[in-house]
């Protein structure tokens, strides 16, 4: 398994269900990742700021951390670690 921290943003689409943001897909580098499968939400604060945090997979056995920042409305593809 390769492991990358990257750091870079990313575009999102998600929606909200039960009062909960839930990630669908996202573009990196040109490329759709759906969100076959979330793993894990937590939050962290920041000194006031809020973040979001979802390990997710895609159709494979890649998996992503990405993030939500509230305050900014952005997106951060934070670590992924890659099969193969």
């Amino acid at each position: 398994m390769r492991i990358e921290a990257l750091g870079e943003s990313i575009s999102v689409i998600g929606f909200f269900q039960d009062g909960r943001l839930k990630p669908i897909r996202f573009l990196w580098r040109g490329r759709t990742v759906p969100v076959k499968h979330l793993a894990s939400h937590w939050t962290s604060r920041e000194g006031r700021d809020l973040r979001h945090f979802y390990s997710v997979s895609d159709n494979g056995s890649d998996y992503y951390e990405i993030s939500f920042h509230p305050r900014t409305f952005k997106w951060v593809l934070g670590r992924v670690f890659l099969e193969g």
